[in-house]
Protein backbone atom coordinates (compact mmCIF):
# COMPACT_ATOMS: atom_id res chain seq x y z
CA UNK A 1 0.00 0.00 0.00
CA UNK A 2 1.13 3.53 -1.36
CA UNK A 3 0.66 6.81 0.27
CA UNK A 4 1.13 9.79 -2.49
CA UNK A 5 3.28 12.59 -1.53
CA UNK A 6 4.13 10.93 1.61
CA UNK A 7 8.00 11.12 0.19
CA UNK A 8 7.11 14.95 -0.54
CA UNK A 9 5.77 15.99 2.67
CA UNK A 10 8.56 14.38 4.35
CA UNK A 11 11.81 16.05 2.27
CA UNK A 12 9.68 19.15 2.76
CA UNK A 13 10.26 18.44 6.84
CA UNK A 14 13.81 17.70 6.12
CA UNK A 15 14.49 20.74 4.09
CA UNK A 16 12.95 23.08 7.03
CA UNK A 17 15.07 21.59 9.48
CA UNK A 18 17.86 21.98 7.55
CA UNK A 19 17.58 25.74 6.32
CA UNK A 20 17.13 26.60 10.40
CA UNK A 21 19.57 25.01 11.54
CA UNK A 22 22.03 26.05 9.20
CA UNK A 23 20.92 29.60 10.13
CA UNK A 24 21.10 28.73 13.46
CA UNK A 25 24.82 27.67 12.98
CA UNK A 26 25.80 30.63 10.99
CA UNK A 27 24.53 32.68 14.78
CA UNK A 28 26.97 30.61 16.38
CA UNK A 29 23.91 29.32 18.14
CA UNK A 30 22.72 26.01 19.68
CA UNK A 31 19.81 27.60 20.94
CA UNK A 32 16.41 26.21 20.34
CA UNK A 33 13.19 28.07 21.83
CA UNK A 34 10.01 25.94 23.15
CA UNK A 35 8.28 27.69 21.22
CA UNK A 36 10.10 26.72 17.59
CA UNK A 37 10.39 23.24 19.35
CA UNK A 38 6.38 23.43 19.57
CA UNK A 39 5.67 24.29 16.08
CA UNK A 40 7.97 21.29 15.16
CA UNK A 41 6.59 18.98 16.81
CA UNK A 42 2.54 20.44 15.75
CA UNK A 43 3.82 19.82 12.56
CA UNK A 44 5.13 16.21 12.60
CA UNK A 45 2.01 15.25 15.02
CA UNK A 46 -0.27 16.61 12.17
CA UNK A 47 1.57 14.01 10.05
CA UNK A 48 1.57 10.86 11.98
CA UNK A 49 -2.63 11.75 12.75
CA UNK A 50 -3.08 11.88 8.61
CA UNK A 51 -1.01 8.41 7.93
CA UNK A 52 -2.71 6.88 10.18
CA UNK A 53 -6.07 8.00 9.69
CA UNK A 54 -5.59 7.59 5.98
CA UNK A 55 -4.48 3.69 6.59
CA UNK A 56 -7.61 3.48 9.49
CA UNK A 57 -10.06 4.50 6.61
CA UNK A 58 -9.01 2.34 4.26
CA UNK A 59 -9.04 -0.77 7.18
CA UNK A 60 -5.00 -0.59 7.16
CA UNK A 61 -2.20 -0.01 9.54
CA UNK A 62 0.38 2.02 9.12
CA UNK A 63 2.37 -1.71 8.76
CA UNK A 64 0.72 -2.54 5.93
CA UNK A 65 2.92 0.89 3.83
CA UNK A 66 5.38 -0.11 1.31
CA UNK A 67 8.78 0.02 3.18
CA UNK A 68 10.55 2.86 2.59
CA UNK A 69 6.71 4.77 3.47
CA UNK A 70 6.53 3.06 6.54
CA UNK A 71 9.94 3.88 7.28
CA UNK A 72 9.07 7.44 7.06
CA UNK A 73 5.80 6.80 9.35
CA UNK A 74 8.37 5.41 11.96
CA UNK A 75 10.86 8.31 11.57
CA UNK A 76 8.00 10.84 11.94
CA UNK A 77 6.40 8.62 15.18
CA UNK A 78 9.80 8.80 16.56
CA UNK A 79 9.91 12.66 16.11
CA UNK A 80 6.47 13.52 17.86
CA UNK A 81 8.44 12.86 21.57
CA UNK A 82 10.00 16.31 22.52
CA UNK A 83 13.31 14.65 23.20
CA UNK A 84 13.51 12.87 20.14
CA UNK A 85 12.97 16.13 18.29
CA UNK A 86 15.32 17.95 20.34
CA UNK A 87 17.86 15.85 19.64
CA UNK A 88 17.24 15.07 16.02
CA UNK A 89 17.95 18.90 15.93
CA UNK A 90 21.01 19.40 17.76
CA UNK A 91 22.30 16.11 15.84
CA UNK A 92 22.30 17.77 12.65
CA UNK A 93 23.75 21.01 14.26
CA UNK A 94 26.75 18.78 15.07
CA UNK A 95 27.03 17.12 11.47
CA UNK A 96 26.68 20.33 9.63
CA UNK A 97 29.49 21.92 12.75
CA UNK A 98 31.82 19.17 11.92
CA UNK A 99 31.45 19.03 8.39
CA UNK A 100 32.29 23.08 8.29
CA UNK A 101 35.60 21.82 10.04
CA UNK A 102 36.95 18.99 7.72
CA UNK A 103 37.93 21.01 4.65
CA UNK A 104 37.38 18.54 2.52
CA UNK A 105 37.04 20.16 -1.14
CA UNK A 106 34.74 17.93 -2.37
CA UNK A 107 32.16 19.15 0.33
CA UNK A 108 29.70 21.42 -1.16
CA UNK A 109 28.87 25.17 0.11
CA UNK A 110 26.15 24.14 2.51
CA UNK A 111 23.63 26.31 0.44
CA UNK A 112 24.04 23.51 -2.12
CA UNK A 113 23.99 20.27 0.38
CA UNK A 114 20.95 18.90 1.71
CA UNK A 115 21.52 17.03 4.85
CA UNK A 116 19.17 14.56 5.98
CA UNK A 117 19.40 12.37 9.50
CA UNK A 118 16.31 9.72 8.41
CA UNK A 119 15.42 6.09 9.23
CA UNK A 120 16.73 4.49 6.11
CA UNK A 121 18.23 0.57 5.45
CA UNK A 122 21.42 2.33 4.88
CA UNK A 123 23.65 4.04 7.22
CA UNK A 124 24.85 7.10 4.60
CA UNK A 125 24.51 7.86 1.32
CA UNK A 126 25.58 10.77 -0.96
CA UNK A 127 23.50 11.78 -4.21
CA UNK A 128 24.93 14.37 -6.56
CA UNK A 129 22.81 16.26 -9.30
CA UNK A 130 24.17 19.01 -11.35
CA UNK A 131 25.83 21.65 -8.57
CA UNK A 132 23.20 20.43 -5.60
CA UNK A 133 24.12 17.53 -3.20
CA UNK A 134 22.16 15.66 -0.72
CA UNK A 135 23.60 13.59 2.23
CA UNK A 136 21.63 11.12 3.85
CA UNK A 137 22.67 9.95 7.14
CA UNK A 138 20.97 7.11 9.41
CA UNK A 139 18.71 8.30 12.16
CA UNK A 140 20.15 5.91 14.18
CA UNK A 141 23.23 7.81 14.75
CA UNK A 142 22.12 11.33 16.32
CA UNK A 143 23.47 10.13 19.24
CA UNK A 144 27.03 9.22 18.29
CA UNK A 145 30.22 10.66 19.57
CA UNK A 146 31.71 13.09 17.82
CA UNK A 147 34.54 11.14 16.20
CA UNK A 148 31.49 8.87 14.62
CA UNK A 149 29.64 11.68 13.19
CA UNK A 150 33.08 12.57 11.45
CA UNK A 151 33.95 10.09 10.77
CA UNK A 152 30.27 9.24 8.43
CA UNK A 153 31.41 12.59 6.77
CA UNK A 154 34.41 11.78 6.16
CA UNK A 155 33.42 8.47 4.42
CA UNK A 156 30.56 10.11 2.71
CA UNK A 157 32.94 13.26 0.92
CA UNK A 158 36.28 11.50 1.24
CA UNK A 159 38.05 9.06 -1.18
CA UNK A 160 39.92 7.57 1.37
CA UNK A 161 37.14 5.29 3.46
CA UNK A 162 38.82 2.43 4.98
CA UNK A 163 39.81 3.70 8.25
CA UNK A 164 36.57 5.33 8.59
CA UNK A 165 34.27 2.64 7.62
CA UNK A 166 36.03 0.48 10.03
CA UNK A 167 35.31 3.12 12.67
CA UNK A 168 31.90 3.07 11.50
CA UNK A 169 31.69 -0.61 11.27
CA UNK A 170 32.40 -0.91 14.81
CA UNK A 171 30.08 1.51 16.04
CA UNK A 172 27.04 -0.42 14.63
CA UNK A 173 27.43 -3.12 16.96
CA UNK A 174 27.69 -1.03 20.05
CA UNK A 175 25.13 -1.07 22.62
CA UNK A 176 24.21 2.66 22.29
CA UNK A 177 23.61 2.19 18.51
CA UNK A 178 21.09 -0.55 18.82
CA UNK A 179 19.35 0.51 21.74
CA UNK A 180 19.03 3.79 19.14
CA UNK A 181 17.53 1.64 16.75
CA UNK A 182 14.99 0.27 18.66
CA UNK A 183 13.76 3.53 20.01
CA UNK A 184 13.25 4.78 16.30
CA UNK A 185 11.44 1.27 15.50
CA UNK A 186 8.64 1.85 18.85
CA UNK A 187 6.42 -0.95 19.35
CA UNK A 188 5.59 -3.31 16.69
CA UNK A 189 2.64 -2.57 14.65
CA UNK A 190 0.60 -5.16 13.29
CA UNK A 191 -0.79 -5.67 9.66
CA UNK A 192 -4.22 -5.56 9.10
CA UNK A 193 -4.45 -6.28 5.43
CA UNK A 194 -2.33 -8.50 2.86
CA UNK A 195 -2.51 -6.74 -0.06
CA UNK A 196 0.25 -4.11 -0.26
CA UNK A 197 -1.39 -2.68 -3.70
CA UNK A 198 -3.60 -0.21 -2.40
CA UNK A 199 -2.73 3.90 -3.34
CA UNK A 200 -4.10 6.81 -1.47
CA UNK A 201 -3.40 10.36 -1.75
CA UNK A 202 -1.62 12.21 0.91
CA UNK A 203 -2.16 15.85 1.56
CA UNK A 204 0.93 17.82 1.06
CA UNK A 205 0.61 19.29 4.69
CA UNK A 206 4.36 20.73 5.37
Amino acid sequence: MGITNLRTSSNKLHTFFYNYVLERNSKSSSYLSDSKLNEFQSHIKTLVSEIEKRCTDTGASPADLAVPSFRIFLWLRFLTDRENLKLHINALGDFLRILSDLKLKSIPDPHYLLLKLTYSSYLYQRKTAERNSILQINESLISAPDVMKKSVLSAAFSKRRSQHNQIIRDFITTLEYLRMNERIRGKPIANKITCRGNTFFFSRLY
